[in-house]
């Protein structure tokens, strides 16, 4: 049986390194139209289901008014899901014509707030998708490919075989693809797309199982060092 729920178009972008530069500070007004431009085109592609997962950028740092979280919020038919009620955020999802609800693990946001969980009501499935910015902090013992793994961990039964999608920002940690394809079964559309030319690296990631991932693309952005990955998931 398939779900009889649409496809759902997914778009994950970490916005706040603008240019290369590490930001100290609010984003520039013209960056922050840009961003703003983005998500709104894409949007406006079609009026299917989307969701968008946003990595740095919205937190006291860059947004010290909120506006930008307030904007995302005031967006036609959209629900905000943030990794925190604190200003210092890390990671958001942005959602349009899906029903989605918090899953448990986020009563208790670890990790400073670096991910979202979300369970994602598809009909008669449910998809199980966790947003996150991993942490690389090495001073601490952990790099990116641990930390999603211990993010998943706290997800509690999506260790389980089940309809799983992995966005965010990865940090590139060294071979983390294959150990995610190793133990936890996900399939990479986007391997071997760079999306950090500047560092020679692809931090960026959609992964998924138990499901179709359609139409992967990498798109270029002059308003962050990163480029922003787009794909469409099917059950």
């Amino acid at each position: 049986m398939t779900s009889n729920m649409p496809a759902i178009r997914l778009m994950t972008w970490n916005i706040n390194k603008l240019s290369g530069q590490i930001q100290r500070g609010p984003r520039s007004s013209a960056a922050e139209i840009g961003v703003k431009r983005v998500i709104g085109d894409f949007l406006a592609q079609d009026d299917s289901p989307a969701i968008i997962v946003l990595q740095e950028g919205c937190g006291a740092d860059c947004d010290p008014s909120g506006k930008f979280i307030e904007w995302l919020g005031s967006l036609d038919g959209c629900s905000v899901f943030a990794g925190s009620e604190n200003r210092y955020i890390r990671t958001v999802v942005l959602s349009r014509g899906v029903h989605a609800e918090l899953a448990e693990c986020n009563k208790d946001l670890s990790r400073a707030n670096r991910y979202v969980a979300l369970n994602i009501d598809m009909g008669d499935k449910i998809l199980h998708l966790l947003a996150l910015h991993a942490n690389a902090n090495k001073d601490n013992g952990e790099i990116a490919d641990d930390d999603i793994a211990a993010r998943l961990c706290e997800c509690g039964t999506w260790a389980d075989d089940v309809a799983l999608v992995l966005v965010g920002d990865a940090n590139a940690a060294p071979k983390y693809r294959e150990r995610l394809k190793r133990e936890w079964g996900l399939t990479d559309p986007f391997a071997g797309k760079v999306t950090m030319p500047r560092y020679g690296s692809s931090p960026d990631v959609i992964m998924g199982r138990g499901m179709n991932i359609e139409n992967a693309a990498v798109v270029k952005s002059s308003c962050s060092d990163h480029r922003l990955l787009t794909c469409a998931v099917r059950l």
